[in-house]
């Protein structure tokens, strides 16, 4: 914890936490993105890092919890002014 933190920090304050039942396929393209138990979406369509798109963010509000999903994401090693982090954007949300 930072003294800007919680409240300017910029860290997410709004996720949706998804617990991983099963990998249909993975794939680890590079030495980091590893199998991950639980997968966090960041809701705030205006975040600096590992942005959303609204239309996601949108479906994910429209869930109740427990309700199951197909998600795929990708696993993006970004380095940005010496500072490296992984980013792991959704690229499909299916509500099954």
């Amino acid at each position: 914890m930072t003294s800007l933190c919680p409240d300017r920090c910029g860290h997410a304050k709004d996720t949706a936490v998804f617990k991983t039942v099963e990998y249909e396929d993975f794939q680890k393209n590079s030495q980091y993105g590893e199998k991950q138990d639980v997968y966090h979406a960041d809701m705030n369509p205006n975040a600096n890092t590992d942005k959303q798109e609204e239309r996601f963010i949108e479906l994910i509000k429209s869930l109740q919890p427990g309700q199951k999903v197909r998600l795929h994401w990708d696993h993006i090693y970004v380095t940005n002014q010496g500072s490296k982090y992984p980013e792991r954007p959704i690229r499909e949300l299916e509500v099954l």
